[in-house]
């Protein structure tokens, strides 16, 4: 008895898809059209990076992670060798836009075993540092050219 009702409504129920694909392929036909308008600039596309920080004056990076090692490493982390990229590049996040620069380091864990060299992405604002993350590869900080830092402590 099942399979009559269904062949019953086959065709019925072939023709409801079909005008529902026509109307999705009008639709994605129209998504289309706004994004090559978007493309060529007719209509506004939304910009995936955030604001530009407000104008001001560059900050001097290099002086003011050099006079804030202290907080920038943990002492049990016995940071040697401490180099920082020449470059001052803005880092983008999904909140906000910072100065800062790549930092490298020869660090040991707390129990003393040595980690290697680690790079860090270090970010300034307001004469101060903001915030310290490891570096991923999208920071290209292995394309940066590094100078030994000098440690105020």
């Amino acid at each position: 008895m099942k399979r009559q009702a269904i062949k019953t409504q086959g065709p019925a129920m072939r023709k409801q898809i079909g005008i529902l694909l026509c109307c999705g392929v009008i639709l994605a036909g129209c998504s289309n059209a706004l994004g090559i308008l978007g493309d060529i600039g007719l209509m506004g596309k939304a910009d995936p990076r955030p604001p530009d920080p407000t104008p001001q004056e560059l900050p001097n990076v290099k002086s003011i992670i050099e006079n804030s090692t202290d907080t920038l490493f943990d002492a049990t982390a016995n940071a040697k060798n401490v180099f920082i990229s020449k470059a001052v590049r803005r880092f983008d996040s999904p909140q906000i836009s910072e100065y800062g620069a790549c930092v490298r380091a020869s660090m040991s864990n707390r129990a003393g075993k040595d980690t290697g060299l680690v790079t860090y992405v270090v970010t300034v604002s307001e004469n101060r540092i903001s915030g310290r993350r490891r570096a991923v590869p999208a920071d290209e900080c292995d394309r940066e050219t590094y100078e030994a830092l000098r440690r105020s402590n």
